[in-house]
């Protein structure tokens, strides 16, 4: 993991005097993504993303990255990272050489990329689209409530307010079988007494360690572990993302001002979601029966696919980056069926 030194803080512009009106170069500072258009369903439960997550952990520890925020989806992920471009590229990469290594029995290819993000506006800008993209999908979350997402840690309070406390989080720990230690027992619980039971990672059993990661990789044993997830506070580096807003008035702001397709044409993709893709897939399955008399987009030739895409649209005005991710077709050809 890379530590945050006077270098760090000079690339991510830190250590200079912002001017009104003008942007900040920042160095070293990327965006991560998966493809969600070449996957079904990649997570598909809270175990699976919880998985997922601590995976991301054991992959923080091992490179030479400073993860700033991360968003997971349940067919694609998105990640900010600052490290050298030829180490944050091999990090998202080895992240989905991880997943699809989990999730082999689904045989489904997870195809990451990495754009970069040269100023502190764009940067900023990035932190809030992948902040909003349970927004964006139609989700009953807001940014800071996700529990799939590193938003809940920004502007949570004071350094001994309790950053587990978002309702989302409440819901995931509540049933935690681990028993707490006494030095961390105030942080096992809220003023309501609804988390669920916080232990270091140390304390558990070599059995639970293997089925906390899915590897006989570890982490440092006084990280926390509640619910089967790893605090996500020990490797996202979120002190680091609230110097970059300044304040969470600053923050707002960006929340409230991420103009999403600018920010998606910017990194060379399109979106705009009608409908949220788990409901999608439930349409586009009847469809498919109705049209072609076959159950599951995987049995359709790729002119029934087309087909199918045209109707997709017609029916539901979907983004042709949303029916390229139902259909599994690439959005260039998708956007060529359009009229």
């Amino acid at each position: 993991m890379k530590t945050v030194n006077q270098s760090v803080l000079s690339d991510l512009g830190l250590n200079t005097r912002p001017m009104q009106g003008q942007t900040i170069p920042v160095r070293n500072c990327y965006h991560g993504y998966s493809d969600g258009s070449r996957t079904e369903v990649l997570f598909s439960s809270n175990s699976a993303f919880a998985q997922a997550l601590n995976k991301l952990a054991i992959l923080v520890c091992e490179w030479d990255v400073i993860l700033l925020a991360y968003c997971l989806m349940d067919n694609h992920f998105h990640l900010i990272l600052y490290g050298e471009e030829y180490v944050c590229e091999r990090f998202v990469k080895e992240y989905a050489r991880r997943l699809g290594i989990a999730l082999s029995s689904s045989r489904q290819e997870i195809r990451a990329s990495l754009k970069p993000l040269t100023d502190d506006v764009y940067l900023k800008t990035a932190i809030c689209y992948v902040l909003r993209n349970p927004v964006i999908a139609r989700l009953p979350y807001q940014p800071t409530s996700y529990p799939y997402s590193s938003g809940f840690l920004l502007f949570a309070g004071t350094a001994d307010a309790n950053p587990w406390a978002s309702p989302a989080w409440k819901r995931l720990l509540s049933t935690c079988h681990y028993q707490p230690v006494a030095d961390v027992a105030a942080v096992s619980r809220d003023a309501d007494g609804v988390l669920g039971k916080v232990c270091p990672y140390a304390t558990l059993s070599y059995r639970d360690k293997r089925s906390l990661t899915g590897s006989q990789k570890t982490i440092p044993g006084e990280w926390l572990v509640a619910g089967g997830f790893v605090f996500p506070g020990h490797y996202v580096n979120y002190d680091l993302c609230e110097r970059l807003f300044g304040t969470i008035r600053g923050f707002q702001y960006y929340m409230s001002s991420c103009r999403e397709a600018d920010f998606e044409q910017s990194q060379g993709f399109l979106e705009r979601l009608s409908i949220p893709d788990q409901e999608m897939r439930a349409h586009r399955d009847e469809l498919a029966h109705a049209m072609f008399g076959k159950f599951g987009v995987r049995s359709l030739t790729a002119q029934e696919r087309g087909l199918l895409a045209k109707k997709i649209r017609r029916e539901y005005g979907c983004s042709a980056k949303q029916i390229a991710r139902l259909v599994h077709l690439d959005v260039g050809q998708v956007m060529a069926l359009m009229p």
